[in-house]
């Protein structure tokens, strides 16, 4: 019998780094909509182009205050949520519906905003990235939750 530790990664650590990731995929983004929205707004157009659109026709109206700190606050909330989740996923797993619904709404608000009010690429990408991450917040906080409460 070897007495060595195993060198294989725990079964939860994809988790846990796709969960850190996430935490720092919404904070960073929530505080730059706070004090520098210009930044969010540049990105989001740079977006629009790479995928053939022009420049982003709203873009003043995007640097209102009220939607800053609303953006700030519902993205702020989404790292909060990720951050739990990673601190303790057993305990924390009941955040994951919240979580996911937030998300979720958000992917369905881009599809809506571009089928419906504007046609800009750039919705349509963020409905695609809020739906990939909404799917692996689910997958990966489930695997790991399963994981851990056979162990």
């Amino acid at each position: 019998m070897s007495t060595q530790p195993s060198l294989a990664p725990a079964p939860w650590l994809p988790f846990r780094l796709v969960y850190l990731v996430l935490v720092l995929n919404f904070a960073f983004p929530a505080v730059t909509y706070l004090f520098a929205p210009g930044f969010a707004i540049d990105q989001f157009q740079q977006v629009g182009q790479a995928l053939g659109d022009g420049l982003y026709p709203l873009r003043a109206s995007e640097l209102g205050l009220v939607w800053r700190v609303l953006a700030a606050g519902n993205v702020m909330t989404l790292a909060f949520m990720c951050g739990l989740i990673l601190w303790d996923v057993r305990k924390y797993y009941l955040v994951l519906l919240p979580l996911v619904f937030l998300k979720g709404f958000s992917a369905l608000a881009y599809l809506i905003v571009y089928v419906v009010a504007l046609r800009y690429r750039a919705f349509l990408a963020v409905f695609v990235l809020d739906s990939v991450s909404a799917w692996a917040m689910v997958y990966f906080a489930s695997q790991a939750h399963r994981r851990l409460t056979q162990a």
